[in-house]
């Protein structure tokens, strides 16, 4: 849902100066909702984190932090870590499946091999950070210190504060450059917005209406009923006094007529994090926005996008490679049209080095799939329109792979995979046990309707793999509560076992949360004679 934003608020009778948009009220709409709900804010369905929290955008993000580090080569302080940063780590789960890939792919960069790595998850809400301390999957990295907790919202600038080593990271206190990973968050930070007519800014402020009234503040019941106006105010001069903005909003003067909304306060978090690494500093960020300044040509207005009782605006992506590319650095962009979600990077420090690696692995994933194009394949689900069982598994298998093994991918082609299993031979049977093994290790169980274990373990089963099978089942049971069908496979399972006894009781389990379940009921009455 949209909220209208109006161009009239001066005719209407608004106050006729307004407030930088970055100063408006609404912006403490942000910060209160998700410091309420804390990992509730992210169970529901009002904030979509499919696309930008998946198996295929951590392993590009894993591949690049390894490449930047090989880059770095001897530059690198071998004593000490190199700090991961995540803002607005929401879930957690995208940490999650970065610190997986490193894991996993690590291997592969021997000169890396006596490199720490420590990944900072970061959070507004205390509620949040004590949930991340509770999830069973962050365990094992948070104990062997490869994970680390810290409260930082962009206002707190240069000063992260880490929960468990109990160290502070502050200006020019990393003696290695800082990795800053902010997916999906640039769009819910302060933004200013301007309209360029003719060659020359105006600072377009923002008034709030409800109701036909001006109104000072906003509660979050009465944000879809708030609109926002603007008044343009012709500039004299620079507009921050701070020249590495004032450069980037300079540059859209040559566009002559154009409406830019300014990521003012990230370009001030990113400002601040780079000095924590002496402005050293990889940016890996995608979120909903605008990469190409063609897109802000002409003057309009800009609507903000409600998911409940928060709200999101376009992130000028655009502003921040060409941010990075003022400071001497590098910027990456995505060019294609099609995607509203867009990957954007960028490099500080350490001129003159080619980032070779980085490079590579930039040129892949902006010019390669993406998880926009992987989703379509995944959905496109054939086995009820043909009889091409066969076709169909290798095609759902595939998608699988292309995701990087990706939960939901999986739990969208599982069917397909099922339906296609009969007439397979020893090595194809394998083959995807070996897949469905490495879906099963991004598990990252949120309490919501995705009950991987289940899915996993059904698969599993049917092809004979019946002791991973039931260990699944049980991590389906403790993840997502008793289910008759769950303890009715558990069952079949302990039955493979020969575990007669073990296996009656599920039965009985099952029959007890559904009485008269009759696949229980059959399975109890043949087992007992």
């Amino acid at each position: 849902m949209t909220t209208t934003v109006t161009k009239n608020a001066q005719e209407a009778g608004a106050v006729a100066d307004g407030s930088p948009l970055s100063s408006s009220p609404i912006w403490s709409l942000q910060e209160k909702f998700y410091s309420e709900q804390g990992i509730e804010a992210w169970r529901s369905e009002g904030i979509p984190t499919l696309v930008s929290t998946n198996a295929h955008v951590a392993r590009v993000y894993g591949e690049a932090i390894l490449a930047y580090a090989e880059d770095l080569g001897d530059a690198l302080d071998f004593s000490e870590p190199l700090n991961v940063v995540e803002l607005g780590s929401g879930t957690g789960k995208l940490g999650f499946l970065i610190l997986k890939t490193i894991e996993r792919l690590r291997p592969l960069y021997p000169s890396l091999a006596k490199l720490k790595f420590r990944y900072v998850m970061t959070d507004i809400t205390e509620r949040t950070i004590e949930w991340w301390l509770r999830h069973p999957p962050l365990t094992p990295f948070l104990e062997d210190g490869r994970l680390d907790f810290a409260r930082w919202s962009d206002a707190d600038g240069a000063r992260i504060e880490l929960r468990r080593s109990g160290l502070v990271l502050e200006e020019g206190s990393a003696k290695n450059p800082i990795v800053v990973v902010a997916n999906y968050v640039l769009d819910s930070l302060a933004q200013d917005a301007f309209h360029v007519k003719g060659g020359i800014v105006h600072e377009a402020r923002a008034v709030l209406r409800r109701d036909d009234d001006v109104v000072s503040t906003v509660a979050p019941e009465e944000l879809e009923k708030t609109e926002v106006g603007f008044i343009d105010r012709k500039l004299e001069g620079p507009y921050y006094d701070e020249g590495d903005l004032d450069a980037v909003l300079g540059s859209y003067i040559s566009m002559g007529d154009a409406s830019v909304l300014f990521p003012v306060a990230a370009l001030r978090a990113l400002r601040a994090l780079a000095s924590l690494s002496g402005d050293r500093m990889l940016l890996l960020a995608a979120d909903k926005g605008e990469a190409q300044a063609s897109s802000f040509a002409g003057v309009w207005d800009w609507p903000l996008t409600l998911h409940g009782h928060c709200f999101s605006l376009m992130a000028n992506l655009h502003a921040i490679g060409v941010w990075f590319e003022h400071r001497d650095g590098i910027a990456f962009q995505n060019p294609d049209p099609r995607d509203l979600f867009r990957l954007t990077s960028g490099i500080l420090g350490d001129g003159g080095r080619p980032f070779t690696a980085v490079r590579r692995v930039m040129e892949r994933t902006l010019e390669g799939f993406s998880f926009r194009d992987i989703l379509p394949l995944a959905k496109a689900k054939v086995a009820g329109e043909t009889e091409d069982a066969e076709g169909d598994i290798e095609r759902a298998l595939s998608v699988v792979k292309l995701s990087g093994y990706d939960p939901y991918v999986f739990s969208e082609v599982a069917g397909d995979i099922e339906n296609g299993l009969d007439g397979l031979d020893e090595g194809d049977r394998l083959a995807i046990a070996a897949i469905a093994r490495r879906v099963s290790e991004n598990d990252y169980h949120l309490g919501d309707h995705l009950d991987l274990p289940f899915i996993v373990g059904r698969i599993l089963y049917q092809i004979s793999e019946t002791d991973d099978a039931l260990v699944l089942y049980k991590a389906s049971l403790a993840e997502s509560g008793e289910h008759e069908a769950t303890w009715y496979n558990v069952g079949l399972c302990l039955e493979c076992q020969e575990k007669k006894d073990e296996a009656i009781e599920a039965y009985e389990r099952a029959l007890a949360i559904k009485p008269g379940y009759e696949l229980a009921q059959e399975r109890l009455e043949d087992l007992r004679g």
